[in-house]
């Protein structure tokens, strides 16, 4: 429990001052390894509220970690699922 709350922390602290890779790889590790998926969706939301710039490729849409952070919650627990059978 101790190691789940260090985590959560140090992602929002990452998500605060460090560059995106480290944000992300951080959000991989919750997703995947404390099932903290709450958590990795709100620091990825913060995370492209202060960072986020609308991209004229995908039509102006300014939320492209959040999409991401998602996008790797369904696959971790589709994959969880399927595993698991």
């Amino acid at each position: 429990m101790v190691v789940r709350l260090g985590t959560i922390t140090l992602y929002f602290i990452a998500v605060l001052a460090a560059p995106w890779a480290v944000v992300l790889a951080l959000a991989l590790v919750l997703v995947v390894y404390f099932r903290a998926f709450i958590s990795a969706l709100l620091g990825a939301l913060l995370f492209d509220i202060l960072y986020g710039a609308p991209l004229s490729v995908l039509g102006s849409f300014e939320y492209l970690y959040t999409a991401l952070v998602l996008c790797m919650i369904v696959v971790a627990i589709l994959l969880r699922g399927r595993l698991l059978e």
